[in-house]
């Protein structure tokens, strides 16, 4: 049976797989992915005598002739390779390429039971290419159950491009693979919702950016209720900076699924970079209690508040994202935020403290050092005991993980920064 599951990678490292029928048979009512292919009907038989076929005139048509009959005949009896050989004399005369071209059609079926896709391919093309009707025309088309050979061809065809796309993609070839999509799409338009899901996603792989939100996104017309279909689209319009149309599609796959949380959490971070607190804020209320349980809801929680200038909720948010996740260097810096906001500045000097203990010197200088930041510490006292601080571990070259330090002596609090000072000095505390 030629029906072809296709995997792609979903969220999280999930993986969703799905049946699909490439192609519609108008002919006989039912899919190619459900017919057999003539090779499936051949009986398994190993040996026979090659048959000896003498001519010295490559254009004797008559011998040609019988050289394709005996291989049709022989690959109806299970001698697919002897069958073969007999197809290919009779093809490969000089006065073949159209007098016996539907007989390439019954040489692909046979590379195709062997499972050499490469030959498959390339004999349903030229059968496609010389489908005028031929002395072999009628005779090919009984034994393959088809009354019109290049559409039989075509779909074939299309189900070998498919074969040879998924183990591409195994492969990890996905250049390849998605020249083969392209073949595809260029024998049949009008392909199923989640085959353009799969294209894209082979797009994005290829390199192709603007081809796979293309294809997503006429996978997302075809049927608008494929929500994971609507997520994937929105994050390649990130991507590509369509902020707006990103926030579209990530709002249509929270109208499909409101419990969403990631996707929520996708469109919050959004609004926030295109400075929209308050759509952020009203998103994340929806979520209730569950975003003080979550450290990165209640981070953007408490971002989107800190934009809006509401600091007394914001630093309760701000202090439920450290207490979740309190080796999160940037919930520290942002809760510091908060905490100077509100004149808090002991608070505030504590958490500086535990972020630059956190972060790459080279970084937090950096960050220090953005414009927005010294705006948001401005007239602070101890931003350059802080710097200072950064200076010291960049010279020394301290590099310590942040697990490690904050179980060491008690050194966030006060009593801690003896500990903290012996440390940036090279020198060994009680708690070492």
């Amino acid at each position: 049976m030629f029906s072809s599951a296709l995997a792609c990678e979903a969220g999280n490292g999930a993986r969703s797989d799905f049946q699909v029928s490439v192609v519609d048979n108008k002919e006989q009512g039912q899919s190619y992915s459900t017919i057999d292919s003539p090779s499936d009907s051949f009986s398994k038989r190993t040996t026979v005598s090659t048959p000896e076929i003498k001519t010295d005139n490559r254009d004797d048509v008559i011998t040609l002739y019988c050289a394709g009959l005996f291989g049709m005949a022989l690959t109806k009896s299970g001698y697919l390779r002897e069958g073969a050989a007999c197809l290919s004399l009779a093809l490969e005369g000089n006065a073949s390429a159209k007098a016996f071209s539907s007989l390439y059609a019954y040489r692909a079926a046979i590379y195709e039971h062997y499972k050499n896709w490469d030959a498959a391919i390339r004999d349903y093309r030229l059968c496609v290419v010389n489908s005028k009707q031929n002395i072999m025309s009628r005779l090919v088309m009984e034994s393959l159950k088809t009354t019109n050979i290049q559409e039989y061809c075509n779909g074939r065809l299309i189900q070998c491009l498919w074969t040879r796309v998924e183990q591409s993609v195994k492969r990890e070839k996905y250049e390849d693979a998605f020249r083969d999509c392209e073949a595809v799409l260029e024998l049949k338009k009008d392909l199923p919702a989640n085959v353009y899901y799969y294209i894209a996603v082979v797009a994005e792989r290829a390199r192709q950016p603007d081809l796979a939100e293309y294809y997503m996104k006429k996978s997302t017309e075809i049927d608008p209720k494929q929500k994971y279909a609507l997520t994937v689209l929105g994050k390649m319009q990130n991507r590509a900076g369509k902020y707006v149309d990103a926030v579209n599609s990530y709002k249509s796959a929270l109208k499909l699924d409101p419990s969403d949380i990631d996707t929520a959490n996708k469109l919050v971070v959004l609004y926030l970079m295109l400075k929209q607190a308050s759509n952020a804020a009203n998103v994340l209320e929806r979520y209730g209690a569950r975003v003080l349980e979550d450290a990165t809801l209640a981070n953007n929680m408490a971002c989107a508040l800190m934009m809006m200038g509401n600091y007394t909720n914001a630093y309760k948010y701000a202090s439920a994202a450290v207490n979740r996740n309190p080796l999160r260097d940037m919930y520290h810096y942002n809760c510091a935020i908060v905490l100077y906001k509100m004149s808090r500045h002991a608070e505030c000097e504590e958490e500086l403290r535990k972020w630059a203990m956190m972060v790459d010197p080279d970084a937090g200088l950096a960050d220090l050092d953005a414009k927005t930041n010294l705006a948001a510490f401005e007239n602070a006292s101890f931003l350059l005991d802080i710097r200072h601080i950064l200076m010291e571990r960049k010279r020394k070259d301290i590099k310590q993980d942040a697990e490690t330090i904050a179980v060491k002596s008690n050194i966030w609090s006060g009593e801690g920064r003896d500990v903290l000072i012996k440390s940036l000095n090279g020198e060994q505390g009680d708690g070492d």
